[in-house]
């Protein structure tokens, strides 16, 4: 059966990375094929500073993971990621909260 599954970071400080795994397994995908989105927003590796999309294959031809890490969080980075193969039947979905750094000044 073929599956998407997203682990990592859902709760953050301000200004820390983020870094989301999506994992593809059972149908053969190409990692270049499996999206990340943001909202309804495709996430491109380079869109800003410090955002990459790592794309790997296993030796596994039927396992694919796709990497989202983003090296320091900002408000703008809080909200829905979703990680789909093109024929969007795949998904999966996770809620990223950026929490405000109760440390600094006002």
């Amino acid at each position: 059966m073929s599956a998407v599954q997203v682990s990592g970071t859902r709760s953050v400080r301000l200004g820390d990375p983020i870094r989301l795994l999506c994992n593809v397994t059972g149908s053969r995908v190409e990692s270049r094929d499996i999206s990340w989105y943001r909202g309804s927003s495709v996430v491109q590796s380079n869109e800003r500073a410090g955002v990459l999309v790592a794309r790997s294959t296993s030796d596994d031809p039927k396992s694919t993971q796709v990497v989202l890490h983003i090296s320091a969080s900002g408000q703008r980075d809080a909200g829905k990621y979703t990680c789909r193969t093109p024929d969007r039947r795949l998904y999966s979905t996770v809620m990223v909260h950026v929490i405000p750094d109760s440390t600094s000044d006002p």
